[in-house]
């Protein structure tokens, strides 16, 4: 394997019943299972206590609730890094030249699970995390909207693309940004349904391994802590 897994961290049923509460608020707003939502919870917490700088980033948003869990952490550090929130808005896309094993499926999903901006800020205010100042809401296909960014730390970036080709170019944009001692996490790496999402992954990955400190999962996502 290309990559050394580990054991996933304490269940989220162990977190404080404060923080277990604003996992359940989010609920609404995303299909992230509360241990995948744990798991962002526990890593940004980790991140503001080592004190690894750089800001939190989002790729698939869709109505915000996870990434509503990193502007909650980012919030309580007292603003020190933005949250990047980064997502169509259109849905799923039609299928593309390179979605390769992704194709038939993604003809399936093309045009379901439209989002808005709206939803995004609704989930924000829900656990009383929204900033103007401090939340970036990136609009448009991933292929425009990174590159009408420019990031230059992330200390963790939650990659939620669902398909080969997406999930590829957020790492190409994004992976060189993140810090030593920072995290990706890839979800649906072990999701059937996506498959392309692992294949993606592991050709990234493939010459990198020497550059990961360790990985695990917390089923199906793929957690990679960098340097």
């Amino acid at each position: 394997m290309f990559l050394k897994l580990r054991k996933s961290p304490k269940p989220t049923r162990e977190l404080p019943s404060s923080d277990s509460s604003v996992i359940k608020k989010v609920q609404a707003f995303t299909m992230l299972s509360p241990d995948r939502l744990g798991n962002l919870f526990r890593l940004a917490s980790e991140l503001v206590s080592r004190s690894v700088g750089g800001d939190f980033v989002e790729c698939g948003a869709c109505r915000g609730g996870s990434g509503a869990i990193m502007a909650y952490i980012a919030k309580g550090e007292g603003w020190k890094r933005k949250v990047w929130l980064v997502d169509s808005f259109m849905g799923h896309p039609e299928p593309s030249k390179i979605s390769g094993i992704d194709r038939e499926i993604m003809k399936e999903w093309a045009g379901t699970m439209i989002a808005s901006q709206a939803d995004v800020r609704k989930a924000l205010k829900t656990v009383g995390a929204y900033s103007e100042k401090h939340i970036r809401i990136v609009p448009g296909w991933f292929q425009d909207s990174l590159l009408s960014i420019k990031i230059r730390k992330i200390a963790l970036l939650h990659i939620d693309a669902d398909w080969y080709d997406a999930t590829l170019l957020c790492l190409e944009k994004l992976y060189p940004s993140v810090v030593s001692g920072g995290y990706v996490v890839v979800d649906d790496y072990d999701n059937p349904s996506f498959p392309g999402v692992k294949q993606a992954v592991r050709e990234f990955f493939a010459d990198k391994a020497h550059e990961i400190s360790f990985s695990f999962e917390v089923s199906p996502a793929l957690t990679v802590k960098k340097g």
